[in-house]
Order: structure tokens, then sequence, then C-alpha cells
């Protein structure tokens, strides 16, 4: 049970997170692909420059993690380029933003490269930057059954949104 590795929590502390939620707080891969695009200059990234470890990898983190997909053929992945502006300066700092370029798994490096891989059917998403993670599992929402089962949605919810708060810090000092 979740409760004994990460301690219990009480009445007030659920409270607090049930009320964030509200039905239909939940972000699809859309909704999430949209604030993705509203934020930033982007493109579109062949994932064929992917390695077919990583994008394998990918597959079988949705798969086992985010949906009920039996098939891990039927998985439809996409990728989006964010392009280094003025406004997106930020999310290409590994200092200040956790991006990390060199881990970027592609057969083609590219400098400077932010991606934002994601898949339709099971609402994953991977990106080469701690913040901008953080800011789109905190965008997209916890349900209140994650809240109430205390699962690892929940968890990875609860941790991003306290990374990012954090990092809102920084950004302002």
């Amino acid at each position: 049970m979740i409760n004994n590795v990460v301690g219990d929590y009480n009445d007030e502390y659920f409270s607090y997170f049930s009320n964030q939620v509200k039905e239909g707080k939940i972000k699809n891969i859309e909704q999430l692909v949209t604030y993705v695009k509203n934020k930033f200059e982007i493109e579109q990234f062949s994932i064929n420059k992917l390695t077919q470890s990583f994008l394998q990898a990918q597959k079988f983190n949705a798969l086992h993690r985010y949906s009920d997909v039996l098939n891990i053929e039927s998985l439809d992945f996409h990728a989006i380029r964010i392009i280094k502006t003025p406004d997106s300066n930020y999310y290409f700092s590994s200092q200040d933003s956790g991006y990390s370029p060199l881990e970027l798994p592609s057969q083609s490096p590219e400098e400077d490269l932010l991606l934002f891989l994601y898949e339709d059917q099971t609402n994953y998403f991977w990106v080469n930057n701690s913040h901008l993670h953080c800011e789109l599992i905190t965008e997209r929402g916890i349900s209140q059954e994650s809240i109430e089962k205390q699962d690892s949605l929940f968890l990875e919810y609860e941790s991003c949104k306290q990374r990012f708060m954090e990092y809102r810090k920084r950004i302002k000092e």
C-alpha cells in the first residue's frame, strides 16, 4: 500500500486535493498539445529521427502506466519540436529548468532540441525538460479516483505540482 511508502495523509490533505479536482478537469492529450502549441513556437518532428530502442521504451511506458490498451503496435506516437525563441529560452537552460539535451535519444542530434513526444490513445507524454514535464502534469490535472486510491498518478501529480511551484519561484527571483 502506498501509505506505507510515503506516510499517512490526513483528511485535511486529501480535502485540499479533492477541492482542486473538478469534474472534467483531467485534460486529454489533445488539450495538452493545444497548451504546448499556444505557449511555444513549434514544428512537427519526425519520430523516425528517434532511436527504435527509445521509442520502444516510451511505448512500454505508455502501455503499462497510463492505459488499458493491450496492443503495443496500436500506439501512435507524435513529436513536436519546441523552437528556441526569447519566450521559450528559459526552457533550454539545463541549470534553471532541467533541460536535458545530452540525454535526447535522437539518431540525428540537433542543437538545442526541446522535444514533446506524445501518444494519442493513452494520454502519455515525454519531454526532455523537467520544468515543462511538471508544468504539463499539473496542467493535465488529477482524477478524484487517483486521489482516493493514492496511486502512482496521484504521487506523480503531487510531486510535479510541488516541483512546478519551486521552478516558478526560481523564475521570479
